[in-house]
């Protein structure tokens, strides 16, 4: 239905009634519930119109209120920011290559190659083709979040993604 069609209708079912403010049918209403269900519902009928038309602004109020965007900053995902995503990207790289030994800048070129081959749309490249200087300082930052060891003999040694590769929990991002 279009506006002119809503009017139109609004203003036909408005008309059949004798009351149309909200607060003087309610308080109608609770009158006649002291009385008996017959007149209350004899009330209802006579004001049904305006009824169904108060309880249809009532959704539309609901549905709107309910379909907002919520306020504030988004909450972040299980793997927390893109810091972590990309520390657990490397981290899942070099355990498939099982050399614990790479540089934060070999495991992103590792990494780089393997969305070349599986051809990643740019958008949800990890590693894409920006400032080598900021992927390694965000991979850093990464690591450092989720207390990924730096040690001489695993430098890839992280206990809250092995837990959440065993299916445990979430990272602590």
């Amino acid at each position: 239905m279009k506006k002119p069609e809503i009017k139109a209708a609004l203003s036909a079912a408005l008309s059949q009634s004798e009351i149309t403010d909200p607060g003087e049918v309610f308080n109608l209403l609770m009158a006649a519930s002291k009385h008996s269900d017959a007149a209350l519902g004899a009330a209802v009928r006579r004001q049904f119109s305006v009824i169904g038309l108060c309880l249809l602004a009532l959704s539309w109020e609901v549905d709107s209120r309910m379909n907002r965007p919520k306020k504030g900053r988004p909450r972040a995902g299980p793997l927390g920011d893109l810091d972590c995503q990309r520390a657990f990207m490397a981290w899942q790289t070099v355990a498939l290559t099982g050399n614990r030994q790479l540089s934060n800048l070999q495991a992103i070129e590792v990494c780089r190659s393997i969305e070349g081959t599986l051809k990643t749309p740019n958008k949800k490249c990890l590693f894409r083709p920006e400032g080598q200087a900021s992927l390694e300082q965000s991979l850093s930052r990464g690591r450092t979040k989720v207390g990924m060891a730096d040690g001489p003999d695993d430098r890839w040694k992280s206990a809250p993604f092995d837990k959440w590769q065993a299916g445990y929990t979430a990272p602590g991002c």
